[in-house]
């Protein structure tokens, strides 16, 4: 007779949750539940496998090998959790309810708004929240349903699809192009020092294709130009 597992989804979410949350009071709040629920419920799952999946301090719950291999198992079954939402949501014609889309502040506010209102036109009963993170959001923990990225995603269990593409330019002060000769060949920029922006997504694209294009670019940052 096939063994029955002695863990729940729900006994998975709580472990998740505590994970994450590097302890039981955090986890709470994001459960929904009292403190003392969650301490219960985590020394349950731990009796009923007979291991150990957090070593408590003061300083959080760390896990054991065994509870990173649990967790991660975890993991896993929430994303196919998540696949089959996806694909219960897409065969559902009559959409409704709220749809989270993250996009950097330039894609929030440049791109995204003009879309908008065709896209509520074709779907009345949805709502568009934006959010507009220069930091990125977890698609994987719903921390948004879609995102708006400069790059094709790495998570596995992302879908992602190209629609549209990025131009890039580089600007700087007219004299100091000049001499250094036709702006036409990144060439003739090798080993100059840029102005750029950090801190999102779009920065560190844009930082790669500057890597890419321009010849023994220089890291530290110089008043010849910046690109955008």
């Amino acid at each position: 007779m096939q063994e029955t597992s002695r863990l729940s989804w729900e006994d998975y979410r709580y472990i998740l949750a505590i994970s994450r949350a590097d302890g039981a009071s955090k986890a709470a709040d994001i459960l929904g539940v009292n403190v003392s629920t969650a301490f219960r419920r985590l020394e349950k799952i731990e009796r009923s496998i007979e291991t150990l999946l957090f070593d408590r301090s003061r300083k959080g719950y760390l896990p054991t090998a065994a509870g990173r291999e649990v967790i991660h198992a975890a993991e896993i079954m929430e994303q196919a959790a998540f696949s089959a939402d996806r694909i219960v949501t897409g065969h559902d014609q009559r959409l409704t309810g709220e749809i989270r889309v993250t996009a950097t502040e330039a894609l929030a506010a440049c791109f995204l708004p003009r879309h908008i209102k065709s896209f509520q036109q074709m779907h009345p009963g949805l709502s568009v929240n934006v959010l507009s993170e220069n930091s990125i959001l977890s698609l994987a923990e719903r921390e948004a349903d879609i995102a708006l990225r400069p790059k094709r995603p790495s998570n596995e269990a992302l879908i992602g699809r190209k629609i549209a593409s990025f131009t890039w330019g580089i600007y700087g002060n007219p004299d100091v192009v000049k001499a250094l000769g036709s702006s036409d060949d990144p060439k003739n920029l090798a080993g100059q020092q840029f102005v750029v922006w950090t801190g999102s997504a779009l920065a560190v694209a844009s930082e790669e294709w500057l890597e890419k294009t321009v010849p023994g670019v220089k890291e530290p940052l110089k008043n010849l130009g910046m690109f955008a």
